[in-house]
């Protein structure tokens, strides 16, 4: 895995495949309330989302390339992963081409850029919590 600043530049990310050609991919963070719930080092689940995740904005994960076409869940969870903890690919990050998002996370209740354990990723109809290693399903 590459170095957070040594990711992909925004030249080199165009010219791959962006995430929601073939696949259906939605982000949540765990909100800044939720983690100071007691449980918060529980695996959520998609019951809970709702009451402990921010589902970020369509606009993240159309900024989000994949290499290849025709990967598996495991390949797209990393390379979203990848992404989101990239300062330059990070589309909420202060140093992605767009400029960060800062307000918006800030009024919104997301108190992070890069992904972190227990952030969701659905691709299509399945629900992956971020783990210290690798993913989980949770549906």
């Amino acid at each position: 895995m590459l170095h957070p600043l040594e990711c992909e530049t925004h030249t080199e990310m165009t010219e791959m495949t962006t995430a929601n050609t073939e696949n259906q991919i939605e982000i949540f963070y765990r909100s800044r309330e939720s983690w100071s719930l007691e449980g918060r080092w529980e695996q959520p689940t998609v019951e809970t989302l709702d009451a402990t995740h921010i589902a970020l904005p369509l606009f993240v994960s159309d900024q989000i390339t994949l290499d290849d076409d025709n990967q598996d869940d495991d390949d797209i969870l990393e390379d979203i992963y990848g992404t989101m903890n990239c300062f330059r690919g990070n589309p909420l990050s202060v140093g992605h081409h767009a400029g960060g998002h800062q307000d918006w996370m800030e009024e919104i209740g997301i108190g992070h850029t890069s992904m972190s354990i227990f952030d969701v990723v659905r691709i299509n109809e399945t629900y992956y919590s971020c783990q210290p290693s690798g993913w989980e399903s949770i549906n």
